[in-house]
């Protein structure tokens, strides 16, 4: 697949599919699309896949056994399943029938690419690449020693500044979704989370503010973006 990884998406939805298709494209992946089932396990194997990702229903066991299927024919190919309020007994059927790791709808996009990545580094022996200095702008972001230099002057960052500001450099210029920014830096997407970390985004905004070019907005109904063009790691 042209050197890129290769996903498989088996979706009935059509503006589902094409919503995760064109999201994981524009993240580097190469990607099937397909809505009938009985091509899937064909497909992934023709194509070279290494990720399927299944949108199933929950409790049919037919729709289960199409991981099955694709195991049988290669047992390096991850799946994930993605379903609607599964039962506890419906998530261990699933595992049993192969699945390498379960999305519960309704998601976030950046959700299923961190698992669907996670997969990968694993099968690779790999680790997330660690990122310790981003130049953002004007500024010098030092995430090991949770610094953040502009000119000669240093500020020094909380735990929870750091994490929150590396995460929004590391999808610069691209929203990070509300629920995925509390679930991985506050662990928890309850109500005072929320409040807290709007309190942690008015900070950053104001330690950021010595740079015209670059800011923290609002994107209304999804998350929030760090606007810069001149970020790089």
């Amino acid at each position: 697949m042209d050197g890129k990884t290769g996903i498989l998406i088996y979706e009935k939805d059509a503006n589902l599919g094409n919503l995760l298709q064109e999201y994981l494209q524009l993240q580097g992946y190469q990607v099937v699309l397909s809505a009938d089932k009985a091509e899937v396990p064909l497909l992934c194997a023709e194509k070279g896949c290494a990720v399927c990702v299944l949108d199933i229903v929950a409790d049919d066991p037919a729709e289960q056994e199409i991981c099955k299927t694709i195991k049988a024919k290669n047992a390096d190919i991850a799946v994930i399943f993605m379903a609607s309020k599964p039962h506890t007994s419906d998530v261990i059927a699933m595992f049993l029938a192969g699945a390498d790791d379960l999305v519960r709808k309704p998601f976030i996009l950046e959700e299923l690419l961190a698992r669907m990545r996670a997969i990968l580094w694993r099968a690779k022996g790999e680790k997330p690449k660690s990122v310790v200095y981003y130049r953002l702008g004007q500024y010098l972001f030092d995430t090991r020693k949770q610094t953040l230099t502009i000119g000669d002057t240093v500020m020094q960052l909380t735990t929870k500044e750091s994490a929150l500001l590396a995460l929004f450099c590391e999808h610069a210029n691209k929203v990070v979704e509300r629920m995925f920014a509390l679930r991985a830096v506050w662990k928890s997407d309850s109500y005072f989370s929320a409040r807290s970390m709007d309190v942690y985004i008015t900070k950053l905004r104001k330690l950021l503010k010595h740079d015209p070019d670059l800011s923290i907005v609002n994107i209304h109904g999804h998350g929030y973006k760090l606007v810069t063009s001149k970020s790089e790691i």
